[in-house]
């Protein structure tokens, strides 16, 4: 896990989180012992005010924070004039393996703004990682740029670090055996969140991923569940204007998972905005104003959910029932005219068969022939395009392969 602020000098002595070095405890400094930290209400929602020319700004944090700051939390424009936050024009990374060039991205240009949720799918491999790297200035570009709040982020590295957080997740990251609150102490000492805000800074970020019942517990009993939030937390306590989540729902349980739902809607709506990459499409469907698919480094369509359906053909999907599944089956179905895509699930006593159509109206005379009942035609979900499309869009390179 990367942390924003962590100065070389630290790094070099081997004194980072999950270092080996037998003093694996954050000092104490005077002033923030643990019994200062107790329990807290809840986050209070974000406080919009508006401008004369019509725009709307919000405040993130609650009273607790705005009383320690005195004149509040950092405020947003959410709507009205210009709410670009990030800006990418052609990105691109190659770098060398075995003496060859690999070209990680290829050439990606997209927004976003302040309160918007825009979701990067994509298999393995497809450089959405790569390009969150870059974004938090981990990585520089090989060629084109990349704009946050109009500013180059390769020339003004303090000031994208100081208004924007990543998350990697993973166990490690922290110091195991410091509590939560310690740890986020720390960061928050490092990220540059003034003293006076740090307190109720972090008593805020804990509500918000529900772990204010284990701030004084040692990271090291933590399930990776809890210590993926405790990231999360780390994220948000310096307020930030963009927030990059990378695959945040890896290990975390499924009400870990709702919480999580549930702290991005807070975030986007106090004007943060954030990009997540995600192999959960529910949660992608659930969250995302916009979709992306992001494909051997490029983005090969980018749009609302109709949008990716439309771009990968369909037009709807019929489901059916039967007793039993074979090979034969399936590609009996992929043989039917207007078939893009099938997908089967077991389920008690069967298998649940949807076949993604192109046809406003699919034939289902075949039905019958091949023992199928009918339960229904409806909407297309986003897993069910996304798969439709990456078929489609491979297709004509596995027919160029065949040709050659």
């Amino acid at each position: 896990m990367r942390v924003y602020g962590l100065s070389s000098s630290v790094t070099s002595r081997g004194a980072g989180p999950g270092s080996a070095s037998r003093d694996n405890r954050v000092p104490r400094r005077r002033g923030h012992p643990d019994r200062r930290y107790e329990e807290t209400p809840p986050l209070h929602s974000p406080r919009k005010r508006r401008n004369r020319d019509g725009s709307v700004r919000v405040r993130l944090f609650g009273e607790r924070s705005r009383r320690s700051q005195g004149l509040g939390g950092r405020e947003r424009l959410v709507s009205g004039g210009d709410t670009t936050l990030l800006a990418l024009e052609n990105v691109k990374r190659t770098y060398s393996q075995g003496g060859q060039s690999v070209h990680a991205v290829r050439g990606i240009t997209g927004t976003i703004g302040a309160g918007e949720v825009v979701c990067y799918l994509g298999p393995n491999g497809a450089g959405k990682t790569t390009l969150i790297k870059m974004i938090s200035t981990l990585l520089t570009p090989t060629a084109g740029r990349i704009l946050f709040q109009g500013l180059d982020v390769t020339k003004h590295h303090q000031h994208v670090r100081s208004r924007m957080s990543l998350v990697l997740g993973g166990d490690r990251g922290f110091y195991m055996r410091a509590s939560a609150v310690d740890n986020l102490l720390f960061f928050a000492e490092l990220q540059g969140v003034q003293r006076s805000q740090r307190e109720n800074r972090i008593a805020d970020a804990l509500d918000m991923v529900g772990l204010s019942g284990r701030r004084k517990d040692r990271v090291e009993q933590f399930s990776r569940g809890m210590r993926q939030r405790l990231h999360i937390a780390r994220a948000v306590v310096c307020d930030p204007e963009l927030i990059l989540l990378d695959e945040p729902s890896i290990g975390i349980d499924a009400e870990g998972a709702r919480q999580l739902r549930a702290l991005v809607r807070t975030l986007s709506a106090a004007g943060t905005g954030v990009l997540l990459t995600t192999h959960y499409m529910q949660e992608a469907e659930e969250l995302a104003d916009r979709v992306a698919i992001v494909d051997q480094g490029l983005i090969a369509v980018e749009g609302s959910v109709h949008d990716i359906a439309s771009a990968a053909g369909l037009s709807g999907v019929a489901s059916f029932r039967t007793p039993a599944i074979s090979a034969d089956l399936e590609a009996s179905l992929r043989r039917v005219a207007g078939v893009v895509e099938v997908l089967t699930t077991q389920t008690y006593g069967g298998w649940n068969v949807d076949v993604a159509w192109s046809r406003t109206e699919p034939h289902s005379a075949f039905a019958t022939e091949l023992g199928l009942e009918p339960l229904g035609l409806r909407q297309p979900t986003l897993e069910e395009s996304y798969l439709a499309f990456l078929a489609k869009n491979r297709q004509p390179a596995r027919e160029q392969d065949t040709d050659a």
